[in-house]
């Protein structure tokens, strides 16, 4: 093979290289979007992931019904040619009280919620919902509670028995009785609202532990924005 034919086959290489690999890549980090976010989110973030996060208001009896609606932090979000991966972070006040949070939680999520993780924490409760293929799989206090699958109603206990559901217009109703009704306009704020708006619009007096847990976990996807129930 003489040299002018060796360049040939270099520039078809060089070519298919370019073409292959290069322009590939090239249109990949073009198309790439990303926005919002903050350093304060990841740090929350951390904190959550970790156990440790400051200035968490002691849990009592009263504290669901003291949840808002409103939740302090941020979220972001990549767009690239292979989907979009979402994350975010925040912390909910108390209605009653000027300082302070009753919950903190950080999300990460992919193709469109179906998949991803939602870690949230009381200063009496540590929440771990893992989500693969549009199925939610609770934990609370490690602890398996159960599991649903979004859009569709239905709560079920880890061993499938179906426990209640979670409806449009925020209805939890678990064994026949309806347990709690919530606002589903949450909203995410940069500050703490001068007057937060309750989360619960009602609450059944008398509550056993799974039906706070099972409130705990509904309140925190509808603050997250994951939508558990559309029906």
């Amino acid at each position: 093979m003489d040299v002018q034919s060796i360049m040939e086959v270099l520039g078809v290489l060089v070519v298919a290289f370019v073409l292959g690999v290069i322009v590939p890549l090239a249109l990949i980090f073009t198309f790439v979007k990303r926005r919002g976010g903050s350093e304060e989110m990841y740090q929350l973030g951390a904190a959550v992931k970790s156990g440790k996060v400051p200035e968490l208001l002691p849990w009592g009896s009263a504290s669901l019904m003291e949840l808002t609606r409103e939740w302090v932090g941020s979220s972001t979000y990549t767009e690239s040619l292979f989907g979009r991966n979402d994350q975010g972070a925040g912390r909910v006040p108390s209605a009653r009280t000027d300082s302070g949070w009753l919950l903190a939680f950080t999300l990460e999520s992919k193709n469109g919620g179906a998949d991803g993780r939602l870690l949230a924490m009381t200063s009496a409760h540590r929440l771990d919902l893992r989500l693969a293929a549009g199925v939610c799989h609770a934990m609370v206090n490690g602890a398996a509670l159960g599991t649903f699958k979004l859009g569709e109603p239905g709560l079920f206990a880890p061993d499938g028995a179906q426990l209640g559901s979670y409806r449009l217009g925020g209805q939890l109703t678990l064994r026949g009785r309806e347990v709690a009704t919530l606002d589903p306009r949450t909203t995410c704020t940069s500050a703490r609202p001068p007057s937060p708006t309750p989360l619960f619009t009602h609450l059944a007096a008398e509550r056993t532990a799974e039906d706070e847990a099972w409130t705990l976990v509904v309140a925190v996807l509808q603050l997250a924005w994951v939508r558990p129930g559309v029906s």
